[in-house]
């Protein structure tokens, strides 16, 4: 049997998660998968006609809240944030779009202390809690920590009103419109390095010492079979001036 895009994107995620389920990763939830889609189960009520999932509430806990209730994911990390992928392909098994997204967890250190067990947070209380926290919950401003999420977009095919202001790669951080122009295309390998080597800097520095990590071998096995579609404007994007190179 010929491997699509969806067979080798399960396999980048069953070596990330045997890499990392004891060091950085909590809990996995296994994709869900065919030859032209890799994705995640997604049973997100929407809610003033939009979904919660929507870029309308990029960067908020109403949206962190919506991905972990609804078990919406594909890694939870052992500080509570959140990693999940979305890739379609053509029937060419060409790349059309994905959305890659880790999402930090937006509770603070303190806040977590009260489920940490032995130097972890334990799973069953923490679960617990937050699948019962309601809108009228109380907090103390302590409770949070402020990190912004990072989610990395393709789309070949954007029909959108704002073509000059959306490069087919990009990066989202801070706010649902900011975007940075990338001129790299991700499989889950390089993702989860670019969160690792950002996001976890302690975590990057103990990686680079071992020698089971993410090489740059892993990361290009990709490119024989992640390929793109052609966009079909080749100005997409053109006001934004940002290029990040990594």
């Amino acid at each position: 049997m010929n491997k699509t895009p969806g067979h080798y994107l399960s396999q980048q995620f069953n070596t990330i998660k045997a890499m990392f389920e004891d060091k950085l990763l909590m809990e996995s939830i296994n994709p869900f998968y065919t030859n032209n889609l890799f994705t995640y189960t997604n049973t997100v009520a929407p809610t003033d006609s939009r979904s919660l999932l929507s870029a309308k509430y990029f960067n908020s806990g109403e949206q962190y809240l919506a991905i972990f209730k609804n078990r919406s994911f594909h890694f939870l990390f052992k500080d509570a944030s959140i990693a999940r992928f979305h890739y379609e392909f053509d029937d060419k098994y060409k790349l059309l779009s994905y959305n890659l997204h880790w999402f930090p967890c937006p509770f603070s250190s303190e806040f977590l202390s009260g489920f940490i067990e032995e130097g972890e947070i334990e799973k069953t209380s923490f679960f617990e809690y937050l699948d019962l926290i309601e809108e009228i919950d109380n907090f103390n401003y302590k409770d949070f920590n402020f990190r912004s999420p990072i989610r990395i977009d393709y789309e070949a095919n954007y029909d959108g009103t704002k073509g000059s202001f959306h490069p087919s790669s990009h990066i989202h951080f801070q706010d649902t419109d900011t975007r940075a122009k990338t001129q790299n295309i991700f499989c889950i390998y390089r993702f989860f390095a670019f969160v690792i080597e950002n996001c976890y800097p302690t975590h990057n520095y103990n990686f680079h010492k071992e020698e089971n990590t993410i090489s740059q071998e892993m990361i290009n096995e990709s490119s024989y079979w992640l390929k793109l579609r052609k966009v079909n404007n080749e100005e997409f994007g053109e006001k934004i001036n940002t290029n990040l190179f990594f």
